[in-house]
């Protein structure tokens, strides 16, 4: 991990971080990406909603009309899209204006990494996580396109910046917001639960403070109090957030569920090609069920399974971190397929920057993860980046997992490990190095994490080839 004072390497690195700390760079940076997602959606603004994003308007249009159904998808972003509709429906179509609902998420994300990184650790690391999220196709596709990954992004990010900053000084103001980003992270994405109830808990064990524990958690109950009123009145039962929430974890954990790709029935209609016919008799019994019964039937389902193979349940969750960390292939997916884009470069191009920003903020929030050496508030950020991602993953490694999942887990990353690399390029570069000079736990970890990082995407690769 050395890297000689004169080498060429080194020299770019220090042309690029002058670049980045040229006084001018954030602003030319933030018109870039005003005009190129601005651009992006003028491009795209009439495209048909496609996937998940359809079945997200098409929620969000029986919400609006108050029509008896199943809450199959979780309800935040469809209650943005009726409020969006209901403020500028009159200015577009109803495809516009939800691709134009998600512009705003990006920038207040945006502004939120620059502002908070700016203050840290400075002008470079600042236009770097600008740039990242400007360019990278992930992004430019959320925010155009009604998905939950950015919301999603956009509440972790808020959550981990106001909780380490908690933790260092407490305020009403600070746990106020920490209460609405956890209040609102379980309606857009169910799996959140898990890191709403226990962030509060972590802020008051260093704190004392028993606001710190308290109006978080009640803002939670209430915001999904007043949705699980709304639900069973929407479906004439108790639907616990979602009903996609039981379905997933039989999707994952079922006789006929893959090894690796835990994800493949959730994508896949009985007619495909492939689909046991196991697999299609026993869901085909449980949908014939009643409302009431069916949730119980997958979940009953999904634990037999799991009771009885013990073994193929804690193989599939190794699979399951495995395929969540990675390399994303929806965006350059979705390029070819629905906007036309089907060169093989621009595809390969696309998984490529794609795998570029999520790859190297993963390996420095590693890395710096492992750094003997920290001031105190970096530190904090890094591991409570660590912990917010963790928890908020554990529930797909345990249902089932794919690589599309782990977008939220970008910003944190950006925001713990470029936080901790303010200076000099020369100091940014020790400090990435010191794991490997430090004592050896640290040595094999920083060695150990890297080299399965890279060995997941060249099975990832290599299994995406073999399927064809």
């Amino acid at each position: 991990m050395s890297m000689n004072a004169a080498s060429p390497a080194r020299r770019i690195l220090r042309v690029l971080g002058a670049a980045l700390a040229a006084p001018r760079t954030g602003a030319i940076l933030w018109a870039l990406a005003i005009l190129l997602h601005l651009a992006v959606f003028w491009i795209v603004r009439e495209n048909p909603l496609q996937s998940d994003a359809l079945s997200y308007q098409l929620t969000a249009e029986r919400l609006r009309s108050l029509a008896h159904y199943d809450p199959y998808w979780p309800p935040g972003l469809p209650l943005y899209l009726v409020g969006w509709s209901a403020l500028f429906g009159a200015l577009g179509s109803s495809i516009a204006v939800a691709r134009a609902s998600m512009l705003p998420v990006f920038f207040l994300l945006a502004w939120l990494l620059y502002r908070a990184l700016l203050r840290t650790a400075g002008r470079p690391a600042a236009n770097l996580a600008l740039l990242a999220v400007t360019l990278q196709p992930m992004f430019l596709l959320y925010s155009v396109t009604p998905f939950t990954q950015l919301p999603v992004g956009l509440l972790l990010a808020t959550a981990l910046w106001v909780f380490v900053q908690a933790t260092e000084r407490s305020t009403l103001a600070r746990t106020l917001v920490l209460a609405l980003a956890l209040a609102l992270l379980p309606l857009f994405r169910a799996s959140a639960l898990l890191l709403a109830a226990l962030l509060p808990a972590l802020l008051w064990r260093r704190s004392r403070r028993w606001r710190d524990l308290a109006v978080p958690a009640l803002a939670v109950g209430v915001a999904l109090g007043l949705w699980l009123v709304k639900a069973h009145d929407l479906a004439g039962r108790f639907v616990p957030v979602n009903s996609a929430n039981v379905r997933n974890v039989y999707v994952g954990n079922n006789p006929w569920t893959p090894l690796y790709r835990t994800w493949w029935f959730s994508n896949h209609r009985t007619e495909d090609a492939g689909v046991p016919a196991g697999f299609i008799a026993a869901r085909d019994s449980i949908d014939a069920l009643p409302d009431g019964e069916r949730d119980a039937a997958l979940r009953r389902g999904a634990l037999d399974h799991v009771a009885r193979r013990p073994d193929l349940f804690a193989l599939r969750s190794i699979n399951r971190v495995r395929a969540f960390f990675a390399l994303d292939i929806l965006t350059a997916s979705y390029a070819r397929r629905y906007h036309g884009l089907d060169s093989p470069l621009v595809y390969a191009g696309i998984v490529g920057l794609d795998g570029l920003v999520f790859l190297g903020a993963t390996a420095l929030a590693w890395l710096v993860l492992l750094a003997p050496s920290l001031p105190p508030f970096q530190r904090r950020l890094i591991r409570y980046a660590w912990i917010c991602g963790g928890l908020y993953a554990l529930p797909y490694f345990l249902a089932f997992s794919h690589p599309t999942y782990h977008f939220p887990l970008i910003p944190l990353f950006l925001l713990g490990a470029l936080a901790a690399l303010g200076g000099t390029v020369d100091d940014a570069l020790a400090l990435l190095a010191s794991p490997f000079r430090a004592g050896r736990g640290r040595r094999l970890a920083a060695v150990g994490g890297l080299a399965l990082l890279v060995a997941i995407q060249v099975e990832w690769v290599l299994i995406n080839a073999l399927a064809g």
